[in-house]
């Protein structure tokens, strides 16, 4: 029988290929996304990642075996790395980070994602978190065939596409697969959370026109 992490995103697959062909993905590959757009993402994914980086740790207080608790601190220094490059756009675009006001589809994703973190076993919050990790390096890897050489967001596909994420797209799904169970609630907070992915890509084309 095929791991659970695998039949989850089997079943939310069409999340997935929506992400890919969303306009602002396919403004990313092509290096047509207007700058003010990618700003107003970078700093909501900041905001998003630091509500990720609280759930790792609700995670790891929920913990009682030393495996699962070192391949959560892996992933968290994965999140950081991811940290690092919105840091590096900051300072280029002249970003600020502080201060962060979250925008509807950021404040829905992380009030869920913290939610489940906090209420739910380590089961449940894989289910809630994994989506992220999984689609963004599918989605790195689709762009990385199709895109313009030239596009100025070459670094983000690069990060997502690459080794590394790889390897925590890995982890998270392994833990994924050794802690949830097969039940519904499992099954629907994966599919909500790839739902949230999906809107959150809409969010900065809203807020911007």
């Amino acid at each position: 029988m095929p791991r659970i992490s695998e039949r989850l995103w089997n079943e939310n697959i069409e999340y997935a290929e929506k992400c890919l062909s969303h306009p602002f993905v396919r403004g990313i590959a092509d290096g047509t996304l207007k700058e003010r757009h990618f700003k107003t993402y970078i700093a909501q994914d900041v905001f998003y990642l630091q509500a990720f980086l609280r759930s790792y740790a609700f995670a790891m207080s929920k913990s009682d075996e030393i495996g699962v608790t070192k391949e959560l601190h892996a992933l968290i220094g994965g999140i950081l790395e991811e940290i690092k490059l919105h840091e590096s756009y900051s300072s280029k675009l002249g970003i600020s980070l502080t201060g962060i006001k979250p925008i509807k589809e950021c404040s829905a994703y992380t009030t869920f994602l913290l939610d489940k973190a906090a209420n739910s076993g380590i089961g449940e919050t894989m289910a809630a978190m994994a989506p992220c990790v999984v689609l963004y390096h599918f989605l790195g890897r689709e762009l990385e065939k199709i895109k313009n050489p030239s596009t100025q967001y070459n670094e983000w596909i690069m990060t997502y596409s690459g080794n590394e994420m790889a390897r925590l797209a890995e982890k998270i799904q392994l833990l994924l697969d050794k802690n949830a169970p097969d039940t519904q609630e499992v099954h629907d907070t994966y599919k909500n959370a790839m739902r949230h992915e999906l809107d959150f890509f809409s969010g900065p084309l809203r807020e911007n026109g």
